[in-house]
């Protein structure tokens, strides 16, 4: 396997293509690197969305861009042939060849090419440009019951947040139920005179007896 995608190409794509040429061990300014598994996987998730955002609407280009994820190795390139690429992905050499100009012009990969044995190989990295720059304030949260409270104060919506406390839909409800009740009792005390303003104070207890 290691064989099939070795990237040492011929002649004719050297004359195609006006090269990059970087020392053996060198890396492009705008490559994505990362260091540990772990760090890997974060830098490639957030360059997959990048690059199906920008290329939504380019299917080559997403099938060129998710053999290239995959055959990112440790060192955080790949090198694999085009003629590689369109066997894995069934498309045709010119097609894989117009889709790595796309991703390169668009920010989602950048190529360069080193000397191995005296020979130039290809290498591909991922492109941070592709990548938009994270916004600030807090994530985003995945369902409308993780809303953040606004400064401190409450959210009423059911679902949501009141204070720091989260609510279940249960106290939610009962809290409604209150709600319509108090309502109800000022409309109620309205509607004989007295001047409500707000829910009743809660009762203070019997007062001591004068000495």
């Amino acid at each position: 396997m290691r064989a099939a995608i070795s990237a040492v190409d011929d002649g004719a794509d050297a004359q195609r293509h006006k090269r990059k040429f970087i020392k053996r061990d060198g890396c492009p300014a705008t490559a994505l690197v990362w260091r540990g598994p772990r760090a890997k996987s974060v830098a490639l998730r957030k360059w997959r969305g990048g690059v199906s955002r920008e290329f939504s609407a380019q299917a080559s280009c997403l099938r060129v861009a998710w053999i290239l994820e995959w055959l990112f190795g440790k060192d955080g390139f790949a090198f694999p042939t085009d003629a590689f690429i369109a066997r894995e992905t069934g498309m045709a050499l010119k097609h894989v060849q117009h889709a790595l100009t796309a991703l390169d012009r668009g920010g989602a990969i950048v190529r360069a090419s080193v000397f191995i044995n005296g020979r130039p190989q290809r290498r591909i990295w991922p492109c941070s440009l592709v990548i938009p720059p994270d916004v600030g304030g807090t994530d985003t949260p995945k369902e409308a019951s993780e809303i953040p409270p606004n400064f401190g104060g409450q959210i009423s919506q059911e679902g949501k947040r009141y204070g720091q406390l989260h609510l279940s839909s249960t106290v939610l409800e009962a809290r409604r139920a209150a709600q319509i009740r108090e309502q109800r009792s000022i409309e109620r005390m309205r509607g004989e005179g007295a001047q409500a303003v707000g829910p009743a104070e809660p009762y203070p207890g019997p007062r001591p007896l004068p000495q």
